[in-house]
């Protein structure tokens, strides 16, 4: 015996809403399982900065070489008049920058904050769980919290 017309449309409707919610609800819980924050690193460009690396001299407010873990993330303050550039990062003035990395990846570029001028930022394929490393604090940063 075949179902009448009425109740095969509510059959075939209630096989797509059933589908629809399985496509939503698979990916989004997989994305909810895993952690979304790691460790934040915040480094502040204070004002001036621009004006005293083109007088000559040092500054350091990040290192050349930045260690962070998956799902870390990148706080960048400009509080300076210039726009700064740190890798493919620009940071205009008076912006905050976030960037969260998920994945493993190494990004290396020209940094207006670091004396050498190139900067390097090496993301590790661990998610995030310790601190991150003590190499990556200085004196000129404000803060390194944690989630």
């Amino acid at each position: 015996m075949t179902a009448s017309p009425p109740r095969r449309r509510w059959v075939t409707a209630s096989l797509f809403a059933v589908a629809a919610a399985a496509i939503i609800a698979i990916p989004l819980a997989s994305t909810l399982a895993l952690p979304q924050s790691g460790h934040t690193l915040t480094f502040v460009i204070p004002d001036g900065t621009a004006d005293r690396v083109a007088a000559g001299e040092e500054v350091t407010i990040l290192p050349g070489d930045l260690r962070m873990r998956q799902r870390d993330l990148l706080v960048l303050i400009n509080e300076d008049s210039s726009t700064h550039q740190v890798a493919s990062i620009l940071i205009g003035s008076g912006e905050t920058v976030t960037t969260r990395f998920s994945e493993a990846v190494v990004v290396s570029g020209f940094c207006s904050l670091h004396p050498s001028g190139q900067i390097a930022i090496h993301v590790d394929g661990k998610i995030s769980g310790d601190p991150p490393p003590d190499s990556n604090r200085n004196p000129d940063q404000r803060s390194s919290g944690n989630r």
